[in-house]
Formats: C-alpha cells, structure tokens, sequence
C-alpha cells in the first residue's frame, strides 16, 4: 500500500507538471524535485512561491547580518516538506502564508523584472475584520531618466544593507495595473491606469489605504499625477457584496481630498487662479457623494480688495449664507467653524 501511494503521488506530480508551466521564484522549466514540480503545476502555489522569493531578497537587501536570516529561511523551507509531506496544495498554501505575513512586516516588497524597466511592488492589505488579508501586486514602470534606480535596486539585491539603496532619492514612479489576490488566488485584476506618483526607494507606496466613504472596509487610491495644488486621485472602493474594488468617479474628481473619519467628512483645497482659492466640503450619505459647503477666497486686482464668500448646498443647489468684501488679502481668510460640519 505504502509504494502504490508512492507511485500515486509520482503520477499526480507528473500529470500537474505537463500542464501549463507558472512562474515561481525559480526556472520551472528546470523544476527537478517533486516540491518543485507540485509548485509550477499549481497557479496559486507558483504565485505564493514567487512573492515569497521577492519578499525573501527584499529582506535580504535590508539587513547587516544576513547569515541568521538565511539559516532561518533555510529552517522554512525545510519544515514546509516536514509539515506537508505529501504535498498537500492547501498544506502548502498556509505553509507560505504565514511565512510571507512574517517576512512582509517589515517592509513590502519591490521586485525588478531583470534586464527591464517594470516593477512589481507588493504588500497585504486588512480589508475588513470579516475577510481574509488580499495581497496587492502593483505593475509600474519607473522613469526613463532614473536608471540609476536600476543599478541601485540591482545593487541592493547582490549586496545586502545597501546604504545607497536608504538614501531620500525620489524617482517617478508609473502605475499600469493591479492584481489582487486572496489566498494567493487572483481575484481581480485593475488595468489601464494612468498614474504617477514618485518617493524613495525605500519607503515608496504606489498606492493608498483608506476608509474613504467611511464603510468600515479599507478602499485604495493611486495618484492621477504628481501635483502640490489641485492633485488629482483614482479611488477604487471596496464593495463587500462583490468583494471587489470599484472605482469612484465622484471621489476622483476631488481635487487634494483629505479624509477626517472622525467627522466622516472630506475636505478639497482648491486654487483656480493665483488670486481665487479655497476649500470644497464633502460627505457620503448611503454610498453618494455629497457637497456641502465651499469656502472662496477671492482678490481683484482693481483695487476692490479681496472677497470672501461661503456657499451651502441644499438640495443640490448653491446658496450663499456669508459674503464679505474688501478684506485685504488671503492673510484675512475667515476660518469660523461651519457648525454641521
């Protein structure tokens, strides 16, 4: 009984191993051992086993003494075949899911498609209590003008502790898509996104976690473009009756959104003109976006001075409730309390 299980498993790996080959954190076309093979035959393990190979040499890069990080990870990978000895797909999948949740709390990860120019940024996101943690994959490509950046992230995967690699250098950053896993099983997949952002190499976050209609359940948000005034966002929010992140247009027209969940409130800050800027106030009822008020500050350059002018909405309709003219200067802006906000 005992080598009828054997051959049983022999056939099982052969059989999974002549379909289509996976990526993984190693060359499947040379996969030789049975763990290996399992591995490249199955999507979800292929998926697990390369991120975690990119958490792994992330990891490696940031730390001085690599020699016990090493033996740990050589500790892993040898109580995974202990743990699931006859390959178990599932066995395997929480084998690397814990795994991957330790090594991923210290920092994401950012994986350079060798001898290219995309990147792959990685990170697991709480959604809601009721649901497993997703895990991200960011598809972007970094400016033309930084391959230094290249050589850097090179650089700081052959040689560990990278100084360079620490430094607040800040490279442009292009997002073309994103694939969400749960269990290492994709489950939705964004495309055609036109964003840049920039940061560091070391710190750098593509995108944004945020309860931005104040659901309960965390949303994302990637920048349209990089702007200190009037900075566009894309905002995808978490449904949990789909378990899938749609995106917002009534969100991504607000420009410079800060979110105060306390209030459940979002507040715009806006400038159309050197001399017209204010503040735009917003609040979600039953998933729509709502506006409320808008503060404006107002100058005119024929001596009248400067306009302040506070607008509410209801229902949908503007109605002005302050307006003050011949104020010096935006030093004068009127900031009183709006007391429904």
């Amino acid at each position: 009984m005992k080598h009828l299980h054997s051959y049983a498993l022999i056939l099982l790996l052969c059989g999974l191993f002549s379909t289509t080959v996976q990526a993984a954190s190693f060359n499947c076309l040379k996969a030789s051992t049975p763990m290996e093979k399992i591995i490249c035959s199955d999507m979800q393990l292929s998926l697990a086993d390369e991120y975690m190979g990119h958490l792994y040499f992330a990891k490696l890069a940031s730390i001085e003494n690599i020699k016990p990080f090493k033996k740990f990870h050589r500790s892993w990978l040898k109580g995974r075949q202990e743990e699931c000895p006859g390959f178990e797909v599932s066995c395997l999948l929480r084998s690397y899911r814990e795994y991957t949740q330790r090594l991923n709390q210290d920092m994401p990860a950012l994986w350079r498609k060798k001898g290219s120019n995309q990147y792959t940024w990685w990170r697991h996101i709480k959604v809601g209590a009721d649901m497993p943690e997703l895990l991200f994959a960011v598809h972007m490509t970094v400016s033309q003008d930084a391959q230094d950046f290249a050589a850097l992230f090179d650089g700081a995967r052959a040689k560990p502790a990278n100084k360079a690699f620490y430094k607040d250098q800040r490279y442009s950053f292009y997002i073309q898509s994103i694939d969400i896993y749960q269990n290492f099983k994709n489950i939705q997949s964004i495309q055609n996104i036109e964003s840049e952002t920039y940061g560091a190499a070391y710190s750098f976050s593509p995108i944004k976690v945020g309860d931005f209609n104040f659901d309960g359940h965390a949303d994302i948000s990637a920048h349209k473009f990089v702007g200190s005034v009037n900075s566009p966002t894309h905002y995808w929010l978490f449904q949990p009756t789909t378990k899938q992140f749609m995106y917002s247009g009534a969100l991504s027209a607000i420009s410079s959104a800060e979110f105060f969940i306390n209030k459940k409130l979002i507040k715009s800050s806006w400038r159309s003109s050197c001399c017209h800027h204010g503040e735009d106030y917003y609040k979600v009822v039953e998933g729509v976006v709502q506006k409320l008020y808008q503060k404006s500050f107002k100058c005119e350059g024929n001596g009248k001075g400067c306009t302040y002018t506070l607008t509410r909405w209801v229902k949908g309709e503007p109605v002005i409730i302050i307006n003050k003219e011949g104020l010096r200067d935006s030093f004068d802006w009127v900031s009183e309390d709006i007391a429904d906000l």
